[in-house]
């Protein structure tokens, strides 16, 4: 887990359970194998895209939604009141929030914009990154909002 990400779990102690792929009895490579190891469906797997936004008050965003939906790139910037947003590239998201490609976390991103898929609050809990590669942090999606300070919306 990210160093920033455990801070936030220090200050606020919510429920929350850490998932590490080296546990895993068999590698995981895919959403589907982390979803076989954890018992946790699919639906309820979360990705975190990185995005460069364009005509916007803020030039990143973090869009959070289902591995199973397709995130809707104009939806995301009219929640935004931009033009438009774009993935974002590799080294802007090291730069400003440090972390990998594969771990991109809805937590600990400081002033950087956080939207969550408003499908994400039909479930008990979710599976989000934390910030590192290879760790997974499950909690209620209603503790998600409160930790990032995101905002609900229809992203897909």
């Amino acid at each position: 887990m990210h160093e920033r990400i455990r801070a936030i779990f220090a200050q606020q102690p919510l429920v929350h359970r850490v998932w590490e792929h080296a546990h895993a009895p068999t590698p995981i490579r895919s959403p589907a194998d982390f979803a076989a190891f954890s018992g946790i469906p699919r639906e309820r797997i979360a990705k975190t895209l990185f995005l460069a936004v364009h005509g916007g008050a803020q030039p990143y965003a973090l869009a959070v939604c289902a591995i199973t939906a397709q995130l809707d790139l104009a939806a995301v910037a009219r929640l935004l009141a931009a033009t438009s947003a774009t993935l974002g590239s590799r080294q802007a998201l090291a730069e400003q929030l440090g972390y990998p490609p594969h771990g991109v976390s809805p937590l600990g991103a400081g002033a950087i914009p956080v939207l969550l898929d408003e499908q994400l609050f039909a479930h008990p809990t979710i599976a989000i990154g934390a910030g590192q590669a290879g760790v997974e942090i499950e909690l209620a999606p209603d503790d998600l909002a409160t930790l990032s300070g995101g905002r609900r919306g229809q992203l897909v």
